[in-house]
């Protein structure tokens, strides 16, 4: 009964300015082209079933298999399923997808609803949205079984699209999707396995623009990201409230910045690969100032 099967992954990938990844991936499987039961006439273009009982035909881009059948509940125009109605195909591990919605000339065309069964035999995935000759186009939703949801504007087939990801963890990425990527820029909001949370701009599903990071251990920086790490202007905030105020480059303080100690005392200068280096002026809580000399991390007499 089935013929064609689209698959729709969306795996979101976002680096860690320490090296680490944090992965989620959903598959939804599109059953996009349906057939019947009856023993199917090959043509150059695909396959024509007929429902069982109506005899009415269903084109397919694939034979069915053994134990594979399908039903027709609508009008046929020319022998052919046509209008609107309901599909429900089932095998021998019972109802593998239904669909309600529009038919033309035997293949899905207008609006639907697919349900079919997931990968894992756990549940239903659904699409809401337009099919044109059996492909789904423009705006559409689809809801995985595991509580992952896209909802957005398809292009050019189910592995390519813009809109907003949901997935069960709370996590959100907003932008254009491509075969389970962000293409270009993006928003997202998530929560990775390690416990950081991250709110702001992603670019080739890596930390790329402004952004918020709250890590497992209640560090904090806010400020600009390339290619997954600080780099350029940013706040840094320990779990005690030290903060580093200044410039970043591949995940460090690097160039002008302060330091501002829980105490009140700050010092400013020139930071390298995270450390004060050369003359560092130092305010204390009192007002008063003193010159430090440091090199290599280190404050020398």
């Amino acid at each position: 009964m089935i013929c064609r099967l689209l698959r729709f992954t969306l795996s979101p990938t976002f680096a860690h300015s320490s090296g680490r990844a944090a992965n989620r991936r959903v598959t939804f499987v599109l059953i996009n082209e349906m057939m019947g039961s009856a023993a199917p006439l090959q043509l150059v273009e695909g396959f024509w079933v007929n429902d069982a009982v109506t005899g009415c035909a269903i084109w397919s881009a694939d034979p069915p298999e053994m134990g594979e059948a399908a039903t027709w509940t609508g009008s046929c125009s020319g022998g052919k399923a046509d209008g609107r109605g309901n599909l429900l195909f089932w095998d021998n591990d019972g109802v593998l997808a239904r669909y309600n919605g529009e038919m033309m000339d035997g293949r899905v065309h207008g609006a639907g609803t697919m349900a079919f069964r997931s990968e894992d035999g756990a549940g239903f995935d659904t699409y809401i949205g337009r099919f044109e000759h059996g492909e789904p186009i423009g705006e559409g939703i689809l809801n995985g079984a595991g509580g992952y949801r896209f909802q957005g504007e398809l292009i050019g087939g189910i592995s390519h699209g813009k809109g907003k990801l949901t997935t069960p963890e709370g996590w959100q990425l907003s932008g254009e999707i491509k075969d389970g990527r962000s293409v270009g820029e993006a928003f997202a909001s998530y929560e990775d396995e390690n416990g950081d949370i991250y709110v702001g701009d992603v670019e080739n599903s890596m930390r790329h623009g402004f952004g918020f990071l709250i890590m497992a251990n209640d560090d904090a920086y806010t400020g600009e990201f390339v290619e997954g790490a600080p780099h350029g202007p940013g706040i840094f905030e320990d779990a005690n409230g030290k903060q580093f105020l200044g410039q970043f480059a591949r995940g460090l303080p690097n160039g002008a910045g302060t330091v501002v100690d829980v105490d009140g005392t700050t010092y400013q200068g020139r930071f390298i690969n995270g450390g004060p280096e050369g003359n560092i002026l130092v305010t204390n809580a009192d007002g008063s100032q003193a010159i430090q000399y440091w090199k290599d991390g280190e404050q020398r007499q």
